[in-house]
């Protein structure tokens, strides 16, 4: 039920549920700061027995040293410009345990290079925790970002999901190879991830315009297996931002796209795939599938309205790969799912006081729900109260 989700990897169940969460910002040093974001939860889903948990939906320790910034914990990695961030890393589940090392300001790179601009970099290794497939699998991650003029902005992100309790065997040297896109063809000990992200941006007018696309396992030896890696394997996200609209430059509007191939997060006998605790923590709409969305929001003095409308389309057709090296063919063209969704958020800070009031309501119609004859509607609401003192 995607009401139920993007929102950071809290549970929300199909019926009630409470929570109660904080966030602390501690400044330790000069150099040092750390975060911490409890959360307790009860929920009481329908036709089931009451649950409840207690969790970290954030907890790490942050250095600053020489330019470099040292993480160290569980915290969220948010990449893109779309409203649930990008397809490698968005906003649909939890923080990742890990330990991350990135530059804090950018780079200016001598030489003929200095037509790249400003230059950011990170580098980061994860754990993906104990609820899967295979148990404590890693997830290597590199970044890096240039903006070449005011108006244009490029990304790279590169992955390596491997290792963990049961993975394929192999050395350290291997393992290393591998992670740097050199392992010798027929080793197949991980799955690859490659993303590449642009946005443009008009100054003055408040026009954003931005694509981001990611692969999985990307062929480059043979010119259809391109192709296929990029469309087939692929997520694409792209969209148009306007900001800044009205008189008073309180409207914001966007519309989004996406696209899904047949095989994005999962590989071969990692078939948890890119998740964390069951969620998927790069793109949620999943594979399969094409969507588009659109929304506005106005910004006033105390009050934020925003409304957000959304049209799903999932694919019911079979689809089996070929040859050697395989692609995939399209065996059986089955009825698709669609919803249609509708999502309003209401946003009060109220005058004289340390008090905000969200109230946020959706409403879902499926046709043909998991690829069956029935059809059904989702409904969801929430009410929200921050306090955040001075």
């Amino acid at each position: 039920n995607p009401l139920l989700q993007r929102n950071s990897g809290r549970i929300l169940s199909d019926g009630l549920t409470g929570g109660l969460e904080a966030t602390l910002d501690i400044q330790l040093t000069s150099h040092m700061s750390a975060q911490l974001r409890p959360r307790a939860w009860v929920a009481r889903p329908q036709g089931a027995a009451e649950l409840g948990d207690a969790t970290l939906l954030d907890g790490y320790l942050r250095g600053v040293f020489g330019g470099f910034a040292l993480e160290v914990g569980r915290n969220h990695l948010l990449r893109g410009r779309s409203r649930d961030a990008g397809p490698l890393l968005s906003n649909n589940a939890r923080g990742l345990d890990m330990v991350r090392l990135s530059r804090e300001s950018p780079w200016r790179l001598p030489w003929l290079l200095r037509f790249l601009g400003p230059v950011t970099g990170a580098a980061w290794v994860a754990d993906l925790g104990s609820d899967r497939f295979i148990p404590h699998s890693k997830l290597i991650g590199f970044e890096l970002g240039v903006r070449p003029t005011r108006y244009l902005e490029f990304g790279l992100g590169l992955l390596n999901h491997q290792g963990g309790e049961g993975a394929p065997e192999a050395s350290w040297g291997d393992r290393l190879r591998d992670i740097f896109l050199i392992m010798p063809a027929g080793a197949e000990i991980s799955d690859k991830i490659l993303s590449a992200d642009m946005v443009l941006t008009f100054p003055n007018s408040g026009i954003e315009l931005f694509a981001s696309a990611l692969s999985t396992d990307p062929d480059y030896q043979l010119s259809y297996r391109l192709a296929e890696s990029w469309w087939d394997e692929a997520i694409w996200v792209t969209g148009l931002k306007w900001s800044g609209l009205g008189s008073d430059g309180r409207v914001d509007t966007w519309i989004e796209g996406r696209h899904a191939g047949v095989r994005p997060h999962t590989h071969h006998q990692f078939k948890d795939g890119l998740t964390v605790d069951g969620r998927v923590f790069g793109d949620p709409l999943g594979p399969l599938s094409n969507s588009w969305q659109s929304g506005i929001a106005w910004t006033g003095t105390e009050d934020i309205l925003q409304v957000e409308l959304f049209r799903e389309v999932y694919s019911g057709d079979d689809w089996e790969n070929e040859g050697t090296p395989f692609q995939w063919v399209r065996v059986r063209d089955n009825p698709d799912e669609i919803r249609l969704r509708i999502i309003t958020n209401w946003t009060r800070n109220h005058e004289m006081s340390e008090l905000q009031t969200s109230v946020r309501f959706g409403y879902e119609h499926v046709t043909r729900f998991d690829f069956t004859d029935v059809n059904r509607s989702n409904y969801m609401a929430q009410v929200q109260f921050t306090w955040v003192p001075n």
